[in-house]
């Protein structure tokens, strides 16, 4: 069962990330306890951002991932906001990323804020 959740998470993951960076980042991401669908998007997103600032670059992976501040929490969980920064290696580059998330229950959203 286990080999069928990563297999779902793999397809479902739409990002030229690889496989063992979807099924856990590095870091302390509250998206590795939230399942692969959340985090697939979002790396998913980010690396469709990265292709627009970046085009000429063929290599990016993600190297970090922090909680910004204290979650929020209420309701014991079911509904969370935190935000998170990503450190994405972009041609040997550090670029920076704030992903904003808003979890209630098992639906979340994100609003990702690029490098400026």
């Amino acid at each position: 069962m286990e080999r069928l959740a990563l297999v779902a998470c793999l397809i479902s993951a739409a990002a030229p990330a690889l496989a063992s960076d979807i099924a856990h980042l590095p870091g302390d991401t509250i998206t590795n306890q939230k399942g692969c669908n959340l985090q697939g998007n979002v790396v998913g997103n980010i690396m469709e951002i990265e292709k627009k600032l970046s085009p000429d670059c063929t290599k990016r992976r993600i190297v970090e991932t922090k909680i910004i501040g204290e979650p929020f929490r209420i309701n014991a969980g079911q509904v969370m906001k935190w935000d998170e920064r990503w450190t994405i290696e972009r041609c040997g580059k550090d670029v920076f990323y704030v992903i904003h998330f808003n979890f209630r229950r098992a639906q979340g959203t994100f609003n990702i804020e690029p490098p400026k």
